[in-house]
């Protein structure tokens, strides 16, 4: 398996300054455009398309087509061990951005999640550990990173399985919540940036369509799933829905 300090130690070749911009583009949009580099120049150091490219011959990135806007190649994460080494240097970069995290509301949290089936409690937390690392960890802020402060948050709970843009009926669902529960969990993340404010009432329908269309799996238990769609404008939270 791979741990996330090799792949730390190739996105920090040199002393890089963008490797946080890498970072944030794959664990994001969970993919990285870029070229291909072939010939590596030690002496004046390397750029992000070299950092990428090392990642690629690494293992730690594979390939999965081309931009059909720059014809540049399209990087992604190869499989879940990988993701994993990912999340867990992305939570490296939580403790050192002195993000304070509070240990006892996740675990109130989880124990939520384990009795009801209710968000309520890591939606709220999550709200605030946006409003802490708002512009000063990621570059962009958007589904994908709100994604991975939930994962944070869950990784705590061995009891039950969490997956991010798990496969289910027509589409991917941002968050799924399975295990040795009584509920499923499908959870839909909807982002809008403060100038896009106006549009969060579409986003939210959007939002319960899709979760309605999830429900639709064969491997769906209609009498324990519980589906939310939660919708943030920049670091606020909007709207926490449950969906019947």
């Amino acid at each position: 398996s791979v741990n996330y300090e090799k792949i730390e130690n190739l996105l920090k070749l040199q002393n890089n300054t963008f490797y946080r911009e890498i970072i944030s583009d794959i664990l994001d949009n969970n993919e990285v455009i870029s070229i291909l580099v072939s010939m590596f120049n030690l002496v004046s150091g390397f750029n992000k398309e070299d950092i990428i490219s090392l990642l690629y011959y690494f293992g730690y990135l594979t390939i999965d087509g081309r931009s059909s806007i720059t014809n540049d190649i399209i990087f992604k994460i190869p499989n879940e061990c990988m993701r994993l080494a990912y999340n867990s240097y992305f939570e490296k970069l939580l403790n050192e951005a002195d993000i304070i995290r509070d240990n006892r509301e996740e675990m109130a949290s989880i124990n939520e999640i384990m009795e009801s089936g209710k968000i309520d409690r890591i939606t709220n937390y999550v709200s605030k550990l946006l409003k802490n690392t708002s512009n000063r960890l990621f570059i962009h802020m958007n589904e994908g990173y709100i994604e991975l402060l939930y994962k944070t948050v869950l990784r705590k709970a061995n009891i039950f399985d969490t997956r991010i843009e798990y496969e289910l009926y027509n589409g991917y669902a941002d968050i799924y919540i399975e295990g040795n529960i009584d509920y499923q969990i499908v959870i839909e993340i909807k982002y809008l940036s403060k100038k896009d404010k106006s549009k969060y009432k579409e986003k939210l329908e959007e939002g319960i369509r899709q979760v309605n269309d999830y429900s639709l799996d064969e491997r769906i238990d209609n009498s324990k799933v519980k589906k939310y769609v939660v919708v943030f404008i920049g670091d606020e939270l909007k709207v926490l829905e449950s969906v019947k």
